[in-house]
């Protein structure tokens, strides 16, 4: 009797996006829109950076309070641009890894499926960075503590996962390298 493997909605999900076309169009979405993004806010200078990764309402709040109406006003455009961001990064990300697990023939290690969530979890905890950014601005200085250490933990946690899955890329290429080196030498 031979049993038939259920391919889940992951598994569908990771061959989808198994594709180094489909990675190389996400990849170039992703430059064109961080570069857009870059030019929006990039008078905010380190303000903006500093605003997202705060956890104290304090900081949060003389941010907010030193920018100018036009500062404001180039925070808001970047949503323009930055709500779609978190949608094309993670699709990036995660066909980067999924494409580089296939070459590998080690797609289904269970590794390279838990880099492959990454991803989109990072992108989850930027909308919800983003969403708490709207809620949080035009209520300054009046503002929950506790909202501010979740906005600025969503964007640690959106940061740190990305790295992982950088350095998971990394090492995923890494190997890929070293396995062709190694295929060559044997030919």
């Amino acid at each position: 009797m031979t049993s038939v493997k259920k391919m889940t909605l992951g598994d569908k999900v990771f061959d989808t996006l198994a594709s180094g076309r489909l990675c190389f169009i996400l990849g170039g979405l992703y430059l064109v829109n961080q570069i857009l993004i870059g030019w929006i806010v990039h008078p905010l200078g380190a303000d903006m950076l500093n605003l997202q990764l705060t956890l104290n309402e304090a900081v949060f709040s003389k941010i907010v309070q030193g920018w100018s109406q036009d500062q404001l006003a180039i925070y808001y455009r970047h949503f323009y641009l930055d709500f779609l961001h978190p949608f094309i990064y993670a699709g990036f990300l995660a066909s980067a890894i999924a494409t580089l697990s296939k070459q590998e023939g080690t797609s289904t290690v269970s590794m390279h499926r838990f880099l492959f969530y990454l991803p989109f979890v990072a992108g989850t905890c930027d909308l919800l960075e983003n969403c708490l950014h709207l809620f949080l601005i035009p209520r300054v200085p009046d503002i929950p503590e506790a909202l501010v250490a979740l906005s600025g933990g969503a964007t640690n946690i959106k940061w740190f996962l990305a790295c992982m899955c950088l350095g998971g890329m990394g090492y995923l290429g890494f190997r890929r390298l070293l396995y062709r080196i190694a295929m060559g030498r044997q030919s």
